[in-house]
C-alpha cells in the first residue's frame, strides 16, 4: 500500500493562474482565492524566473545524508522519499530540502530520493548567504529563527545572519 504524503501544499488553486501573470493579476488572484501566506510564497518561488528548475527521475538522489548542501531545493511537483528513525515518509510540493543545513554549513541528516518525477526550484546556497547578508536586521532575525527551529541545537547561525 502506498504511503500517504506527509506534507504538501495544495496546488490546485494555481491551475487558473499562469506563471507569466503580471504582479497585479497575481495579487488579485491571491485575494480572490484567500490564499495563505505559505501558498503565496510557494507561488512566488514556483513562478520565479531567477531560480533554475531541477528535474529528478524516480529513484534519483536529490540530497545525500552527511553532505553539506550547495543548493536548497523547493519541491514544485512530485513526491520525495525520506526515512528517519521513526519511519519512511513522502513529502510533496512546498517541501524545502537542504536550505537550512546549507546556510549553516551543516551536513544533511537525511537522504532525499525522488519517489516519482520531481521538479524543484534550485536555491544556490552561496547566493542565498550573500542575499541574506544584505537584508535588514528584522528579516535576518526571521531567517535565524527559522533555521534554529528547523535545525534545533545543531544550528549555530553564521555571522551573515546576525
Amino acid at each position: 500500500m502506498e504511503k500517504p504524503v506527509e506534507f504538501q501544499i495544495e496546488k490546485s488553486a494555481f491551475d487558473d493562474l499562469s506563471l507569466t501573470a503580471l504582479r497585479h493579476e497575481s495579487v488579485a488572484f491571491f485575494d480572490e482565492n484567500k490564499l495563505s501566506g505559505q501558498e503565496r510564497l510557494f507561488y512566488r518561488v514556483w513562478a520565479s524566473r531567477q531560480l533554475q528548475t531541477g528535474v529528478f527521475e524516480p529513484g534519483q538522489v536529490i540530497q545525500r545524508k552527511n553532505q553539506v548542501p550547495s543548493y536548497g531545493f523547493v519541491v514544485v511537483s512530485g513526491n520525495v522519499e525520506v526515512e528517519d528513525d521513526d519511519g519512511h515518509y513522502l513529502l510533496g510540493a512546498g517541501t524545502v530540502i537542504g536550505l537550512a543545513e546549507g546556510l549553516c554549513e551543516l551536513p544533511s541528516r537525511y537522504t532525499y530520493v525522488a519517489h516519482d518525477a520531481v521538479s524543484c526550484k534550485l536555491i544556490p546556497i552561496d547566493i542565498a548567504c550573500r542575499e541574506i547578508g544584505r537584508i535588514n536586521s528584522g528579516l535576518k532575525g526571521i531567517c535565524r529563527f527559522t533555521v534554529q527551529r528547523i535545525l534545533g541545537e545543531r544550528a549555530a547561525c553564521p555571522d551573515f545572519m546576525r
